[in-house]
């Protein structure tokens, strides 16, 4: 069993649970809901904007250090358009990062085997990449982001380290799954 790790956003719960129980405490209902305001605006940044950690590490960027691009495409394999996206890389001689839907994986496996033979990396996108996967309860989650890892092993041989969610959107069930399923959360 996974140790829970103190993230940001259980330090800004605490606080606000700490503030809240104050403002009560003395009475000051419009404090409170300052407080209770304040919170979920927290919560809707760090949802909408991966870069604040808020939930957990999030790799939004490579090594500072280092004048690089990291190039990462999302929600294929196109059966249309990734072949022609293939040979412009290859042309180039870049790889890059494919975010892939496991039921676009399931439905071209070969051409997920392509992306993987080309020395790109083919991660985790989620299953269908639903909108509400961010709603999604844990159990639900897990079971999405797993069927995902296996139709990927399944095609490619590989298991995806990395996932991307959908909508860029997270919240701490999301971190929890993730880090269930030893893939690290990406922007």
């Amino acid at each position: 069993m996974l140790r829970p790790t103190l993230t940001r956003f259980h330090i800004v719960a605490m606080i606000a649970v700490l503030l809240g129980t104050l403002a009560l405490g003395f009475g000051h209902g419009v404090m409170f809901g300052a407080v209770v305001l304040a919170l979920l605006l927290v919560i809707g940044l760090g949802s909408a904007i991966p870069q604040m950690s808020l939930f957990g590490p999030f790799v939004c960027h490579g090594a500072r250090w280092r004048r690089c691009v990291a190039l990462t495409f999302d929600d294929g394999p196109d059966a249309r358009s990734t072949p022609a996206l293939l040979e412009l890389l290859r042309e180039a001689n870049v790889q890059a990062v494919f975010f892939c839907v496991g039921e676009r994986v399931a439905a071209n496996p070969e051409l997920a085997a392509r992306i993987v033979r080309a020395g790109h990396l083919l991660e985790n996108h989620s299953y269908a990449h639903n909108k509400l996967t961010n709603i999604f309860s844990v159990a639900r989650l897990r079971a999405d982001l797993a069927r995902t890892q296996a139709v990927i092993e399944q095609a490619t041989g590989i298991v995806p380290r990395w996932f991307r969610p959908p909508i860029g959107l997270s919240n701490p069930r999301v971190f929890h799954v993730a880090r269930l399923l030893k893939l690290t959360m990406v922007g």
